[in-house]
């Protein structure tokens, strides 16, 4: 596809997250595997060091 949708800010344990990603799916909209957690830590980075979430969504976009 020419867009797809990364999920962020994701609480999978929470039905709205559930919710949310079921009805993308049931309307086919591209989704990335990877998904961004809403972590305590990534609101306090003030020089980012915990970045393996985001380094797979950039290694799930790269063309081969």
């Amino acid at each position: 596809p020419l867009a797809s949708v990364l999920l962020t800010k994701w609480k999978g344990q929470q039905n709205i997250s559930k919710e949310v990603e079921t009805e993308l799916n049931h309307a086919n909209v591209p989704l990335l595997d990877s998904r961004i957690r809403d972590l305590t830590r990534y609101k306090s980075f003030n020089t980012p060091s915990y970045l393996e979430e985001y380094q797979n969504v950039l290694k799930e976009l790269e063309i081969t």
